[in-house]
């Protein structure tokens, strides 16, 4: 809704433009991957996506091809979800929220961020302050390869440090 900032107000104001009555099969998916194609095309430095999503709802897209997109744009994915709704699917709709899943679930571990279940809206603000400590806390690690050592898309990064968490996107873009 608005490019980066650090203006509070600004924030605010986008926040309220954004409806509190969405269609609940309103299409998350293609607008992730909306944005994984934008921020590809444009060459965006450290994208970050961050979602807040109600539970269910239509899958869209193919989730192979929207993680593949994600992946190749560098964006990091946050999610948080809002457990609740109706637990009950039609058959029908049940092939589209396990591809929906997939896209919420496989993104942020794919791109090292973060998906946070809550059980009420409350939960909500708490859950964007911990993907807001996350992105303030983020440390940019490179690398440089050996020289004959073959480039491979697959990436892994760990610690041994206590007290650090580490996420790291699987895949090099």
């Amino acid at each position: 809704v608005v490019d980066y900032t650090t203006d509070l107000n600004t924030l605010v104001d986008a926040i309220n433009k954004l409806t509190l009555n969405a269609i609940r099969d309103s299409n998350l998916t293609e607008g992730i991957l909306e944005l994984a194609e934008k921020f590809t095309s444009a060459k965006t430095e450290r994208p970050v996506i961050v979602v807040v999503a109600i539970s269910g709802g239509q899958a869209g897209p193919d989730p192979r091809n929207i993680l593949d997109k994600l992946g190749n744009s560098g964006a990091t994915m946050h999610a948080v979800t809002l457990e609740g709704g109706s637990s009950a699917a039609p058959v029908g709709a049940m092939g589209d929220e396990s591809g929906r899943e997939q896209v919420l679930g496989d993104g942020t571990k794919q791109t090292g961020g973060r998906r946070m279940n809550v059980n009420a809206t409350t939960g909500v603000p708490k859950a964007l302050q911990q993907v807001a400590d996350d992105l303030l806390a983020q440390y940019v690690v490179t690398y440089t390869l050996p020289e004959g050592v073959k480039p491979n898309k697959r990436f892994n990064i760990s610690t041994k440090r206590c007290g650090v968490t580490l996420r790291a996107p699987s895949i090099i873009p």
